[in-house]
């Protein structure tokens, strides 16, 4: 992506310039789960036992940044 910024590519963190980031008055992020095309993506989106995790995760990244906010 030519207008992408790494904040920590590592990880897969990228700051890009998304109007339904860029036209929010809050903080908000944009989570890609899984990329549904690729099949070896889709089984693991489709895993119960993945999304839980995923949606964990995501519940201690937003309470983690409100405790620090």
């Amino acid at each position: 992506c030519v207008s992408c910024r790494p904040i920590h590519a590592n990880l897969g963190v990228w700051n890009e310039n998304l109007a339904v980031l860029r036209n929010t008055k809050m903080p908000a992020v944009l989570i890609e789960a899984g990329n549904i095309v690729d099949a070896d993506d889709e089984a693991i989106v489709n895993n119960n036992q993945y999304r839980k995790a995923f949606g964990q995760a995501i519940k201690k990244a937003v309470d983690a940044y409100f405790a620090s906010h």
